[in-house]
């Protein structure tokens, strides 16, 4: 029913793979589908159909199944109204979170992991490429895009030549070998995480030089970003930030909070 509710397909399959009834019933007589076909989670609706689940008649049904429900304590006895209010309340920007690069660096759960050597030369981080396989997309009729938040953008645009340069040669080099530009090396991933709930994606991190800084320390740049697959038109990546590798987990845990 949890699974239901959040839309959780990955979860749902290993629960029937375990046995679980479909139409095993809630104290209010609440299935699992009830919540799925509330909240149109169709992907989550269709494998309970699959696994012996019987749509309610109407959508009304499970509106009206679902105020029954007896809360589960004191505070969640509240009105739908007060609740909406504290949800509204409580979304704030990730940005405003009181979040440290330091404590993010230390903390398992938000720290952007460094890869060791073998780590990172034994995984395809072509992002442009790689992402085709296993599908029916044929590369020689998709755009390869490289998406920049806006703040990535406005750094690209007042970076100093050299910089922007360096930057660039990081999203070339994601390209595999027959389509990058002459004289660029294939760009070696320095972090990486996955980022998600029901849908995992990933972020990644490479270093390149900031020229403009003037201590060694500070010129130890980052870019993060995430590849993607857009239907059947465009492959890339998403910037996210340009940051020092000191900041990196901490990027990283705004992308997640956000997502």
């Amino acid at each position: 029913m949890i699974a239901a509710q959040n839309d959780d397909l990955f979860t749902a399959k290993i629960c029937f793979e375990l046995g679980a009834d479909a139409y095993a019933k809630s104290p209010e007589g609440l299935t699992a589908i009830d919540f799925s076909f509330f909240f149109e989670h169709k992907r989550v609706t269709n494998l309970i159909l699959q696994n012996g689940g019987s749509l309610p008649q109407k959508q009304s049904e499970a509106w009206n199944s679902l105020q029954s429900m007896t809360p589960l304590s004191a505070d969640s006895s509240r009105s739908w109204d007060d609740a909406l209010k504290v949800a509204e309340s409580a979304a704030l920007p990730a940005e405003t979170l009181m979040e440290s690069p330091e404590k993010c660096e230390t903390d398992e759960d938000k720290r952007m992991n460094i890869l060791t050597s073998q780590e990172s030369s034994n995984m395809d981080f072509s992002c442009f490429e790689s992402r085709l396989i296993d599908s029916n997309i044929n590369p020689d009729q998709v755009q390869r895009v490289a998406l920049l938040e806006q703040k990535v953008y406005n750094w690209c645009m007042s970076a100093d030549p050299t910089t922007r340069s360096n930057f660039i040669d990081v999203l070339e080099g994601l390209k595999p070998p027959s389509v990058r530009r002459p004289g660029v090396n294939a760009t070696k991933i320095h972090r990486r995480a996955m980022v998600g709930t029901t849908t995992t994606f990933e972020v990644l991190a490479s270093r390149f030089e900031d020229i403009s800084k003037e201590k060694d320390a500070e010129r130890d740049q980052v870019v993060l970003f995430s590849p993607f697959v857009s239907g059947v038109t465009s492959i890339g990546i998403l910037a996210w930030a340009v940051a020092p590798d000191s900041e990196a987990s901490l990027y990283k845990t705004l992308v997640a909070n956000t997502e």
